[in-house]
């Protein structure tokens, strides 16, 4: 699965995904400058037009978090 998700994804599954991007809104919010010629942040920005918290691996982990919860919950009924 990880390996078919860098083959048509171009990048892994979980939390470091998710960090990365994270980190990319943040620093678009407080420097856009500084996010826009940097090429690491660039990567999940792209042109500037969506935030790089609707990516997919942002929702995924979420989903990770969501389920964890709700089945920590049903086990201790």
């Amino acid at each position: 699965m990880l390996l078919a998700a860098f083959v048509i994804m171009g990048r892994g599954l979980g939390a470091p995904a998710r960090s990365g991007s994270l980190v990319a809104a943040g620093v678009q919010a407080a420097a856009p400058a500084h996010a826009a010629a940097n090429e690491f942040y660039g990567e999940y920005i792209g042109d500037g037009t969506r935030s790089p918290l609707k990516d997919w691996l942002v929702f995924e982990v979420i989903g990770l978090f969501a389920g964890g919860f709700i089945s920590a919950l049903l086990a201790a009924a």
